[in-house]
């Protein structure tokens, strides 16, 4: 019965002084609630930089290795006799030049001036350039002169629909909405800009690309590589050959880190709100610990009673610390619980919050921890204080 006491104590410790506790795991709940979306949707902006590189179909990204005092995420050019280099190589099937040329479109939706970024995808809307999201049926409406996708994000913001024919305002000429991406990639804002796709025959046939059209990211090669064929293997060598040329050979998820590291570097802006993120992060976990030493400190004489009557301190601090952890699973899972439903109602305003396995995890995690460091933080502060002067 007495190993029993640390365990049964505690649990009715929480029932007995439920009001004091029920505070306690509010504030756990609505400060774990808020580290998941400060977390859920700083990395979903941070995601959107990169949305469009995530749905291409290459298997790696050949760049210039960057030279000392370079920025980071950013590649000098390289000779263009490496591309037909690397067509040879026998575990490529296809070899493609990266680029991603835009143009701004001044539209008219009725009364409203529609201003729209698109991104120029092939002719025939052929290559790797265009993303996985567009299946042989999108392909083909794509490929036809004067349609456009745009994505969810860019729909919401100019109310416009599917089967919309939109004026340009400077030639006079129409191009008609066929799609809206309602994926990752339609839903993201592309660095504030939405991602819509267009291609070069569009572009002609509105009479707007005059000149040389917008591109970034011109200093990429894309490679596909054969059926069967092993990534990393094919990496290693491809990278060996290469590096006479000063070249090196990336995965894609290291090449759409850099291209979003590349935009946060360079935009203060976003800085500042990945910033706040990170306080939205901090601050609750510190209110978590001080909420929750608090709760445990008011049972100072409780446990001074405990002492008096010759209850080892250990078995104390099973009682205190299992006290910490029940709150914790508590208010982990309640937080976790309502993560849900503030993601389900934000996506509604098409609000995207980005909370995978890892992200999970690793906030159960943190919450747990702060709660098992504000029960040691408490027991510091009840051992400290003699017995007699609690029991006063």
């Amino acid at each position: 019965m007495i190993d029993c006491l640390p365990l049964s104590l505690a649990r009715a410790n929480i029932g007995h002084h439920w009001k004091m506790f029920l505070a306690a795991i509010s504030v756990l709940v609505l400060s774990g609630c808020l580290i998941y979306v400060a977390i859920g949707i700083s990395m979903s902006n941070v995601r959107s930089l990169s949305a469009y590189e995530r749905s291409l179909d290459a298997d790696l990204f050949i760049v210039k290795e960057k030279s000392k005092g370079a920025k980071r995420g950013r590649y000098a050019a390289f000779p263009t006799a490496v591309m037909f280099e690397v067509e040879n190589y026998a575990e490529v099937e296809q070899v493609e030049r990266f680029v991603k040329p835009g143009q701004i479109l001044n539209l008219q939706n009725g009364d409203e001036h529609v201003r729209l970024f698109a991104k120029i995808l092939p002719r025939e809307a052929k290559g790797m350039r265009v993303p996985k999201a567009f299946n042989k049926e999108n392909r083909q409406l794509l490929s036809v002169p004067g349609n456009i996708f745009i994505g969810r994000y860019s729909a919401s913001k100019h109310d416009l629909k599917i089967g919309q024919q939109l004026q340009e305002l400077n030639y006079g000429s129409t191009i008609t909405v066929v799609g809206i991406l309602d994926s990752e990639l339609g839903r993201s804002s592309g660095g504030f800009r939405g991602n819509n796709f267009l291609t070069q025959d569009t572009l002609d046939a509105l009479g707007v690309n005059k000149g040389v059209p917008y591109a970034m990211g011109t200093k990429t090669l894309m490679v596909k590589l054969k059926k069967g064929v092993e990534l990393e293997p094919a990496r290693a060598r491809m990278s060996h050959y290469l590096k006479k040329h000063g070249l090196t050979v990336i995965v894609p998820q290291k090449y759409q880190q850099n291209v979003s590291l590349d935009f946060i570097l360079e935009n203060k802006e976003f800085q500042g709100f990945l910033f706040l993120g990170v306080l939205a992060i901090l601050i609750p976990l510190f209110i978590v610990v001080q909420t929750l030493r608090s709760a445990i400190l008011a049972q100072k004489v409780q446990f001074a009673t405990l002492r008096a009557l010759g209850i080892p301190q250990f078995r104390l601090v099973k009682i205190a610390m299992e006290q910490a952890f029940w709150v914790g699973i508590l208010g982990t899972t309640l937080s976790f619980c309502l993560m849900l439903i503030i993601r389900w109602k934000l996506s509604d305003f098409d609000i995207l919050m980005y909370v995978s396995k890892t992200i999970i995890i690793r906030v159960s995690l943190a919450i747990m921890s702060a709660s098992l460091i504000a029960g040691v933080i408490s027991l510091l502060a009840i051992f400290k204080t003699r017995p007699q002067e609690l029991l006063r």
